[in-house]
């Protein structure tokens, strides 16, 4: 039989590299049958042909209460896809744990893309993320990503620090989706974030859906040990300065201009909400000393404004200047919004005792009561003798004494007519009487034997009519 030499000829998709026994992660065979020209085996003892090809895993190397190793099920990404987090990436052993350093210091082939050199001269796969400065109470952080190729991202943070990233709120990203180069994305920090060493896994995949451990067809994952920093010791800083009285109305406090003592003054958040100071008790509203000053203290930085209660009978005066940009310390800050008194927000980053608000007490207006005192005989006209209205030739009596009387009937003041016309001016607005003082009618009066009109009388004198009668005898 002759014996025919045949070719072995294998065909694989991917990369081909040849590895230290260390770093075979997966090993793929293929295999091919030798035989003759009639299809028979040519060699029982020698019937297949193999070749092995090694398939790369990059790993994570957290600690070991993460999972890390391939015997826990650590995370693990094919390589060889060309998809990674930063410039490159190496195959690990699966066997690297420590503090999120090992793989850097481990230098393991092969190499996919090109890694720069790090402090220590060793090359720098784990480069892909980079993560903002981190203090305990900051609610938001930046995050840097870079990606060789478009991929999805999810990541861990173990912000309780107990050496798992299964908490609640501990899952910073979920598939989000990266585009080759850099991407820039903010990362929530949870409120019980605490200082110390806090482990991170970033790990992306074309696919994405890739959980804390287990194996992505592509992609890479990076650990790191991020550093939370103590919260940055808060300075209390206060506002406040001057309710006054803005006697003038120029919105300018004047050297002869006093402070308005019992005004009622409240800090208030942006939104016009309570707030706190910085030993988390609420801040409650102040009132004005006697010379109008007024202070809240122990305040966080942060935007605010102050609302103060218009004191009964003033009004605020004009002003309303915006405390940011206001440079003067004499002007009012208030402004009516909505119905109420206040400043507009400001931003409060040190003391700032400048904030003021003036107000003052309006004029009342002033009224004035009066006409005239008459014969009213008809000047001869016996039909319009009594009428209760001022007839052409009737006459005007000059020197009767009038009375102004409030609603008990206290006199408030007198005057005398004068060519049959009296006046009182300057009263507030009010309710009054005018009477024809008694006096009027004795002795040597002018008006000894008059008496009263009793006919065509006004019913009520604020109607406002002219020429008639609107008096009547007290009982």
């Amino acid at each position: 039989m002759k014996i025919i030499k045949l070719s072995l000829c294998i065909s694989m998709v991917g990369a081909f590299a040849t590895l230290p026994p260390a770093y075979a992660n997966e090993v793929v065979t293929n295999c091919t049958q030798v035989t003759d020209t009639g299809g028979s085996d040519s060699n029982t003892n020698n019937n297949e042909s193999c070749a092995a090809v090694t398939i790369p895993f990059d790993f994570g190397d957290a600690p070991e209460t993460f999972p890390v190793l391939l015997a826990n099920g650590g995370a693990r990404h094919q390589l060889g896809t060309n998809v990674y987090l930063g410039k490159c990436v190496d195959g690990d052993s699966g066997e690297l744990q420590g503090e999120a350093s090992a793989d850097d210091a481990d230098e393991s082939q092969p190499v996919y893309g090109v890694c720069e050199t790090d402090a220590f001269g060793k090359q720098d796969d784990e480069d892909g993320v980079a993560i903002a400065e981190l203090r305990v109470g900051d609610t938001e952080s930046t995050v840097q990503v870079t990606t060789s190729a478009d991929c999805k991202l999810n990541a861990w943070v173990d912000w309780n620090q107990d050496g798992s990233w299964g908490g609640a709120g501990e899952q910073v990203f979920l598939d989000q989706q990266l585009t080759a180069g850099l991407n820039n994305l903010t990362m929530d920090v949870p409120a019980f974030a605490a200082e110390g060493t806090a482990y991170t896994r970033f790990r992306c995949s074309t696919a994405g859906g890739d959980g804390i451990g287990g194996e992505a067809i592509d992609g890479e994952v990076e650990d790191y040990k991020l550093t939370i920093l103590p919260a940055i010791p808060k300075v209390p800083v206060s506002v406040g300065d001057k309710i006054w009285i803005d006697a003038n109305q120029n919105g300018q406090q004047d050297a002869d201009e006093t402070g308005l003592a019992g005004a009622t003054v409240t800090l208030l958040d942006k939104d016009g909400n309570p707030v706190n100071d910085l030993d988390g008790k609420p801040v409650a509203a102040v009132t004005t000393d006697g010379g109008g000053a007024y202070v809240f203290g122990n305040l966080a930085e942060g935007q605010y404004l102050i609302r103060v209660e218009t004191p009964e009978g003033y009004l605020p005066t004009q002003g309303g200047t915006d405390v940011d940009d206001d440079v003067s310390n004499t002007d009012s800050n208030c402004q009516v919004v909505d119905g109420k008194t206040q400043t507009s927000d400001f931003s409060l980053t040190t003391d700032n005792m400048t904030v003021d608000c003036g107000f003052y007490m309006p004029t009342q207006p002033v009224h004035s009561i009066g006409n005239m005192v008459w014969v009213d005989d008809g000047a001869g006209d016996k039909t319009n003798a009594d009428n209760g209205q001022f007839d052409e030739g009737e006459a005007l009596l000059n020197g009767i004494k009038l009375e102004l009387r409030d609603t008990t009937g206290a006199v408030i003041e007198s005057t005398m007519t004068s060519g049959g016309y009296y006046l009182f001016s300057g009263l507030n607005a009010g309710e009054y009487q005018v009477c024809v003082a008694a006096t009027n009618f004795k002795g040597m009066g002018k008006l000894v034997g008059y008496t009263a009109g009793v006919n065509g009388k006004e019913a009520d004198a604020n109607t406002g009519g002219d020429s008639n009668d609107n008096g009547g005898e007290l009982s």
